[in-house]
């Protein structure tokens, strides 16, 4: 990646957190083709189409009004970002005098013509928010509603909006998901879309897609101990999050799972640990590199953390050989259930130690990032997947 394009990254996760993922307008059009669908029921075609034209208006202002209720404010997020989003709009309004036309001389073709035209935007919105939620948005829906249209045609004022109406709730559900886990980008396809496109939406941020949930690492998305020293950079070709402190992860919450991270190899004396089974930042369970150790039998080890002590020498025993190598960053990975981790230190090789007699007896089920010292973290993953004794 060039400077640019790191530059570029940066300011649509900044963008997309300041704005919420300007969820609340995707509410607000699922509430509109909802009340489309209804309407579907007591007008006639023309009239309906009469209605959409004119209900179409009220978009914009319910989404301004929902701002606050959803955590979305847009309007109140700055960014050069911000003029594609408007300009796409502005794109899609220009298809009204043919959608007027559509609704005069045709008016059982004005649902079809309104769902596809009202979705141009979504690729833009989804690009300028870092997500591909937009464009997965975009497609299925234009493949659903000219299913629907094609195969159902005394259903084409009912099912056809409510098809949206679906679409645009599963898009809901997706960016909370993505805005609560951080995760930016996760996989479109799957056998369901074609059938399904709303649940096929939904199943995409499903236990699936969360085995590879990259985490951004930006507020909201983190809870730092107080007192933590924390710095955003870009350092060896990366965007990275550089902390002294302790960093728990916002929206995880499970007793099974997996975090990964790439950390920093600077060759100093530090720390860089992956937190687990923690109840807050003080208790929990962690493995970690010691930077400076790279080659020596305890370069990475096991140790739980007890009101805010690591107890590192007690736990000595869970040593980890391991050679760092000479490659900028060093992946850290932990597997783990109740009673067990597999921990993966990928340096020059890799290396896996299976600890099985964790120490905690009472466990929470949140997941972070802390160090000693000082560490670098980039490329943050979290699952709720997890085969720790496994191959």
């Amino acid at each position: 990646m060039t400077d640019f394009d790191i530059a570029l990254d940066l300011e649509r996760r900044r963008y997309a957190r300041l704005a919420g993922y300007g969820v609340s307008l995707p509410m607000a059009g699922a509430v509109y083709w909802a009340a489309l669908a209804g309407l579907g029921l007591v007008l006639g075609p023309e009239n309906w189409g009469f209605a959409a034209a004119a209900m179409s208006g009220l978009i914009f202002p319910l989404g301004l009004g929902l701002q606050g209720v959803m955590r979305s404010p847009f309007m109140k997020a700055k960014s050069p970002l911000s003029r594609p989003v408007v300009w796409s709009v502005l794109a899609i309004n220009l298809l009204w005098p043919a959608h007027i036309a559509i609704i005069l001389t045709a008016p059982e073709i004005a649902p079809l013509s309104l769902a596809i035209g009202m979705a141009l935007h979504w690729p833009v919105i989804g690009w300028v928010y870092g997500s591909n939620f937009g464009i997965a948005h975009a497609l299925v829906r234009t493949a659903l509603v000219s299913a629907v249209w094609f195969a159902l045609p005394d259903a084409r004022f009912t099912v056809l909006p409510a098809a949206v109406a679906l679409i645009y709730a599963a898009t809901v559900i997706w960016i909370v998901r993505v805005r609560a886990v951080g995760t930016a980008r996760a996989p479109v396809t799957g056998p369901l879309i074609c059938a399904i496109g709303a649940a096929a939406l939904f199943a995409a941020t499903g236990p699936g897609a969360e085995a590879q949930a990259e985490v951004q690492l930006l507020e909201p998305n983190l809870a730092f101990e107080r007192g933590s020293e924390v710095d955003y950079v870009i350092v060896a070709g990366r965007p990275a999050l550089c902390l002294e402190g302790t960093a728990l992860i916002e929206g995880f919450d499970s007793r099974r799972g997996a975090i990964q991270a790439d950390v920093l190899n600077t060759g100093r004396r530090s720390f860089a640990y992956l937190v687990f089974h923690a109840e807050d930042h003080a208790t929990y369970e962690a493995a970690y590199l010691r930077l400076h150790e790279s080659g020596f039998r305890d370069a990475g080890r096991y140790t739980p953390g007890l009101n805010g002590e690591t107890n590192r020498r007690v736990f000595g025993r869970h040593q980890i050989a391991a050679e760092f190598g000479e490659d900028a960053w060093i992946t850290l990975r932990v597997q783990f259930d109740e009673n067990t981790a597999r921990v993966r230190i990928q340096g020059a090789e890799p290396v896996d130690r299976v600890i099985e007699d964790l120490a905690l007896d009472q466990r929470g089920g949140r997941v972070g990032l802390a160090s000693l010292f000082g560490a670098c973290f980039s490329n943050v993953r979290v699952s709720t997947q997890s085969e720790p004794g496994g191959s």
